[in-house]
């Protein structure tokens, strides 16, 4: 609440003068009030706010399997072996590695026009239909649940010739570069892809370029 003093501080006016003085005022605001708002709303928005949940990632850890009868089959044109090298550099090769080919390694980077659009080209029937499903959900022609299950059709049907990423990493290589090509899986819509042990062959391979 606001308070105003009228007590004069001037002193009265002499006799002879032609016009008095007037009283100062001065204004004193009590701020008591808002703190105890202040409180109120900080106490209200903590119990309401709703903190975010921790996200996972879902990682394909391959399980050593010596049968050859049930290892899972794997077309050659539709894998795609990305190596994570030290220093920030990054290479990839389709289909089966081979010492006698070197120029089958070729030369990445994590931008957008790197090994992302790599990805899509390689996945683009696949990253299409997933495109096309999320603009459905946007203008309310799918309903989150349809969005979903479409998707989900989209990146696990074997006739949209979805692509197998294998991700291999040198132990020089840093986290953040794993964690960014991890990412990428989401935003090209791989869904079929695992990390392994790099070789090394691999690894004598990228040395020199």
């Amino acid at each position: 609440m606001a308070e105003l003093d009228t007590g004069s501080s001037g002193g009265s006016h002499k006799k002879g003068d032609k016009k008095p003085h007037a009283k100062k005022q001065s204004t004193r605001i009590d701020m008591t009030p808002m703190v105890d708002l202040a409180f109120l709303l900080l106490t209200f928005f903590m119990l309401t706010t709703t903190f975010n949940k921790p996200k996972a990632m879902e990682v394909n850890m391959p399980v050593p399997n010596k049968d050859i009868k049930t290892q899972t089959k794997v077309k050659d044109d539709l894998t795609i072996t990305i190596l994570i090298g030290k220093n920030n550099k990054l290479f990839y090769y389709e289909g089966i590695f081979d010492m006698a080919k070197p120029d089958l390694i070729q030369k990445s980077n994590y931008s957008k026009d790197g090994i992302r659009k790599t990805l899509i080209n390689k996945n683009q029937k696949v990253y299409d239909l997933v495109s096309k499903f999320e603009q459905m959900r946007k203008e309310d022609k799918l309903t989150e649940e349809q969005f979903k299950d479409t998707v989900r059709w989209a990146k696990k049907d074997k006739k949209n010739d979805g692509i197998f990423v294998i991700i291999k990493a040198l132990e020089e290589a840093k986290y953040e570069n794993i964690v960014n090509i991890l990412d990428e899986m989401s935003i090209c819509s791989v869904v079929n892809f695992a990390i392994v042990d790099i070789s090394e062959d691999e690894k004598k391979a990228i040395e020199t370029l």
